[in-house]
C-alpha cells in the first residue's frame, strides 16, 4: 500500500510540473498523463524484465509511427485506409514479439502503439501531409513524459516488481529439501468435534 500511495503522489506532482512546463511552449500537454502513467505501468507490471518491458513499449511506439507514415504516404484518407493502417500496426506489433521469441511481452508493444495513437490521432487528422513533422513532435514528447514516469516510479518502487503481492510460505519442520508447505485454510485445519449418535446418548 505504501508503494501505491507514494507512487501516486510522485506521479501527481511530476504530471502537474510537466503540465506547467508544457504551458510554457514545450508542448507536453497532450502527452503528460499518458506518458507518465505509461512509464509507471511499464515499471510496475511484474512480467519479464524491466528492459524487456521497455523494449516492447518502444517497439510498439515505433510500429505505430511507421503505421502513420504509411497511412499518409500510400493509403487513402478514408475509413478503409485508417482500418488497414490500424490492422497493420497490430500485426507488426505481434511480429515484433514473435521475432523476439516472446522475450518481449505482447501487451508492451500493443500498449506503446495505443499510447501514440491516443496522443497523435487528432494532430494527424488535422494535417495528414505534415505527418513527418507532427509525428516527430508527438513521439518525442511522449518519450519525454514516459521517461519521467518510468524514472520516478523506479525510484519509489525499486526492483521493477515491487507492486507484486508478496506471499509468505512456511517450511515443513525437519524438511531437508526445504519444500514449501501448502497453505491450508484455518477452517480445514480446525479439529472437528465428533458428535455421538442420538441413540447412544439416550443410553
Amino acid at each position: 500500500m505504501r508503494t501505491s500511495i507514494s507512487t501516486s503522489l510522485v506521479l501527481a506532482l511530476s504530471a502537474a510540473l510537466l503540465v506547467v512546463l508544457g504551458s510554457g511552449g514545450l508542448g507536453l500537454g497532450p502527452s503528460v498523463l499518458v506518458g507518465a502513467g505509461l512509464g509507471a505501468v511499464v515499471w510496475l507490471v511484474p512480467d519479464r524484465s524491466p528492459l524487456a518491458r521497455v523494449g516492447g513499449l518502444v517497439a510498439g511506439v515505433l510500429v505505430a509511427w511507421l503505421g502513420y507514415v504509411l497511412r499518409a504516404a500510400v493509403l487513402p484518407d478514408t475509413p478503409g485506409g485508417h482500418a488497414v493502417s490500424v490492422a497493420l500496426t497490430v500485426v507488426l506489433a505481434g511480429a515484433v514479439v514473435v521475432a523476439s521469441r516472446e522475450r518481449l511481452p505482447l501487451w508492451a508493444p500493443l500498449l506503446g502503439a495505443a499510447a501514440l495513437a491516443g496522443v497523435y490521432e487528432t494532430a494527424y487528422s488535422e494535417a495528414p501531409p505534415e505527418v513527418l513533422a507532427t509525428s516527430f513532435v508527438a513521439v518525442t514528447t511522449l518519450a519525454c513524459t514516459l521517461a519521467v514516469g518510468l524514472v520516478l516510479t523506479s525510484l519509489v518502487a525499486p526492483g521493477g516488481q515491487s507492486a507484486a503481492p508478496q506471499h509468505r510460505h512456511a517450511r515443513h519442520e525437519g524438511d531437508p529439501d526445504g519444500q514449501v508447505a501448502e497453505t491450508v485454510p484455518a477452517a480445514e485445519t480446525a479439529p472437528v468435534a465428533q458428535t455421538a449418535p442420538s441413540a447412544e446418548v439416550a443410553r
